[in-house]
């Protein structure tokens, strides 16, 4: 599959930077993380978000994303931080986790170690307010994100992770976890972020067992490197190889001029066979 037209003078590059960078942002588009992915939910098609999310996933997924967010970088540490709580990664991971194929492999990687130390950290008596006095940089003239849409997508991250868990217990104590989830249901319903009151009623079901939505895996081949970008057949693969060899689980690249340009006139070269 050709890689998306990203619009607005987004790259790969700018988007994995933002992310892995934090609060550092790309040269060629010095647009926080949390704005690029409003971009890409609200203006592009349902099936370019789609091959936007493979292009991406397939790049920084494995050895990158969910490394990096497992590792003990200063600033995951630091509660004084937003990244101690809901980091630009995660929220790339949350918008990645549309996507089937890369729910369960955010959820089974390091045994569930995402979601293990989400669940740690909202066991901690004092999560909402160390939460809601974090700093949270952000370069203007952008706003920075809010406490409840932080909240919100980190709970809807939970959700979707316990949903391809399989059954897993990643968190010996998560069933402690139920009446804060309670209470967050009345105390966020009047909330702008719809997610929290949402998010908080499933994960409830979900923790208890009783959540019917069962997950479903398409018929298309995946890329046996990356297990990410998924192919209707050999001759599709082999049409695209051109594109996917220089992204396949190559992680961020100092140099953005080292991928080839998405012009137009490229895009519609490579979607040829």
């Amino acid at each position: 599959m050709a890689p998306p037209e990203f619009p607005n003078g987004m790259t790969l590059h700018s988007i994995g930077y933002a992310a892995l960078k934090y609060p550092q942002l790309a040269d060629e588009c010095p647009v926080p993380l949390g704005n690029q992915l409003g971009v890409l939910q609200q203006f592009l098609s349902p099936t370019d978000r789609s091959n936007a999310i493979d292009q991406i996933s397939s790049q920084y997924l494995d050895g990158t994303l969910l490394e990096y967010q497992t590792s003990d970088d200063p600033l995951l540490n630091d509660k004084n931080s937003s990244q101690y709580y809901f980091s630009a990664v995660s929220a790339l991971l949350s918008f990645l986790c549309t996507s089937p194929d890369v729910s369960p492999r955010v959820a089974r990687y390091k045994e569930g170690a995402i979601a293990h130390d989400i669940v740690e950290k909202m066991l901690d008596p004092d999560f909402e307010k160390n939460m809601k006095k974090c700093d949270r940089k952000c370069p203007p003239p952008f706003q920075p994100a809010t406490f409840d849409s932080d909240f919100g997508t980190m709970l809807q991250l939970l959700s979707t992770i316990m949903l391809w868990s399989e059954g897993r217990t990643f968190h010996p104590r998560v069933e402690d976890l139920i009446p804060k989830l309670r209470q967050w249901k009345k105390t966020y319903k009047n909330s702008s972020v719809r997610t929290i009151s949402n998010a908080s009623e499933r994960l409830v079901g979900q923790i208890e067992g009783t959540d019917p939505e069962m997950a479903e895996f398409t018929g298309l081949t995946a890329c046996a490197a990356c297990k990410i970008q998924r192919y209707c057949g050999k001759d599709h693969q082999k049409a695209d190889w051109k594109y996917h060899k220089h992204i396949c689980k190559k992680g961020l690249a100092e140099d953005p001029e080292e991928l080839p340009a998405m012009t137009s006139e490229n895009l519609l070269a490579q979607s040829r066979p």
